[in-house]
């Protein structure tokens, strides 16, 4: 019984959190979501590094070539951007964090999953981040655009987002082949 409150506590947890991610990052109205360009550059880390951690687990776990090939794109990819990104921490005076609650839970959940059944919920929860990150992405720019911004936090935003609008697509094909 224990087992089951706690995997329900869990659910409704990882539940909350993609509607408030939704709704945070739901491209409805875009609005300024970031107090500032460090809460905007620890968003974009921990999303970096939890991607980092999902395409080592996709290579590990996953079956059909396309879905580890994407694997180990966004593995490849999302390094890179952390390095960068950590970088601009650095150079921002920021201190980095690590992967929040939200993602954590996404690892443990599919943690538990191997093979067809971890290729669904893996290709689901990339949708899900690919999206969120689109829109962040678009946000920010639009919000930079407005205000002429152009610093190297700015500029990497500009750069990645035809990235992850790229990652965002494939995905979306790869979720209809997963199913």
């Amino acid at each position: 019984m224990q087992r089951y409150l706690v995997l329900a506590a869990m659910i409704l947890a990882a539940a909350t959190a993609s509607v408030s991610a939704q709704y945070t990052y739901g491209a409805v109205t875009p609005r300024p979501m970031y107090s500032d360009g460090a809460d905007f550059l620890l968003k974009l880390i921990v999303v970096s590094r939890s991607q980092v951690e999902l395409g080592s687990m996709g290579l590990q776990r996953a079956t059909r070539p396309d879905v580890t090939a994407f694997a180990r794109t966004m593995l490849t990819d999302y390094t890179r951007a952390d390095t960068e990104l950590t970088a601009l921490a650095t150079e921002m005076n920021v201190s980095a964090r690590s992967i929040d609650a939200q993602h954590r839970i996404l690892e443990r959940r599919l943690d538990r999953l191997y093979g067809r059944d971890f290729e669904r919920e893996y290709i689901q929860a990339m949708f899900d981040v690919s999206q969120d990150v689109v829109a962040m992405l678009r946000i920010w720019t639009l919000e930079a655009s407005k205000r002429a911004a152009d610093d190297p936090l700015t500029r990497w935003a500009n750069d990645m987002l035809p990235r992850a609008e790229q990652y965002l697509e494939k995905v979306r094909q790869l979720e209809q082949t997963v199913r």
